[in-house]
């Protein structure tokens, strides 16, 4: 348990000197969940230092607690690729604030939607969060990563973000036509 609150989770951007610390901590959950994980998270930096790809950290010197990476798809569409938080960070806010830092970013860039999956062995502990956040179970994708290996898409739409009770408008809404 970390005696630091919720309001002094502060995501950030993700730095190049981020990165072996980043890789050392996701390896173990990422090759667990999916063979090649490792390779395929080193390709993915490499989008994130290039400008294909975005991040965001949750981290104190020395201590990586949260990361949440998007890679921009067609226009208006986003696949949310990692959310990960540390083991020992878990249910502090660490997700939550990561999400709320990459709303404000798809709103402000316009997207339209949001798409994350999940294996169905960390679905049931990763949907409170999801839920939370504004996402929608979509679908269970049956054998998507092999044999057994079933993943759980869930889905973020901006409209739905806008217009649900009691969520921060970002944006003004529309203005009824004029008659």
């Amino acid at each position: 348990m970390s005696d630091l609150s919720e309001n002094h989770w502060a995501p950030r951007r993700y730095r190049a000197h981020d990165r072996a610390e980043l890789a050392l901590a996701l390896a173990p959950d990422l090759e667990k969940l999916y063979p090649g994980g490792s390779s395929w998270l080193c390709g993915r930096l490499d989008d994130i230092e290039a400008g294909r790809a975005r991040a965001m950290v949750v981290a104190r010197p020395g201590a990586l607690y949260g990361v949440a990476i998007e890679t921009p798809k067609e226009p208006g569409r986003v696949k949310l690729s990692t959310l990960w938080v540390a083991a020992g960070q878990r249910r502090l806010g660490v997700g939550s604030s990561l999400l709320r830092r990459c709303r404000r970013g798809w709103l402000a860039a316009e997207v339209e939607r949001v798409d994350v999956t999940c294996a169905t062995v960390v679905g049931p502990a990763l949907a409170p969060l999801l839920h939370a956040s504004g996402f929608s179970l979509e679908r269970v994708d049956r054998d998507r990563y092999g044999e057994g290996r079933h993943e759980m898409v869930y889905s973020w739409f901006a409209e739905a973000d806008l217009e649900a009770p009691g969520r921060p408008r970002l944006r003004a809404p529309t203005p009824p036509p004029c008659k």
